[in-house]
């Protein structure tokens, strides 16, 4: 027996799912802790996400530079990696200025 593997749309429904379960997971998160206790939270959580990212980012791009790649693939993994950075900056950012605002 062959396994096939998911199609784009199952991948698409299994990341909507995994992203609803963490947003319940955050805003169980939210509502239980101390503003200053949940930013903390949160800056540990970002730190393991872009660990995570940077892993990924390097096994796409290694297998990405190894095989003859559709431009229109790879100007995607780009994106999405710039995307990515401009998140983590924007969030820095607003932490950065959040804990400036309650300290």
């Amino acid at each position: 027996m062959t396994h096939s593997a998911p199609s784009a749309l199952e991948e698409l429904v299994s990341l909507a799912k995994d992203y609803d379960a963490k947003r319940r997971q955050l805003d169980d998160l939210a509502h239980d802790l101390a503003f200053d206790l949940l930013l903390r939270h949160l800056l540990v959580f970002s730190e393991r996400a872009t660990d995570r990212f940077r892993a990924a980012q390097q096994v796409l791009f290694d297998h990405l530079s190894k095989t003859e790649v559709d431009p229109e693939a790879m100007e995607a993994a780009r994106t999405l990696c710039r995307c990515f950075d401009e998140i983590l900056l924007l969030f820095h950012k607003l932490a950065d200025h959040t804990s400036g605002v309650t300290s």
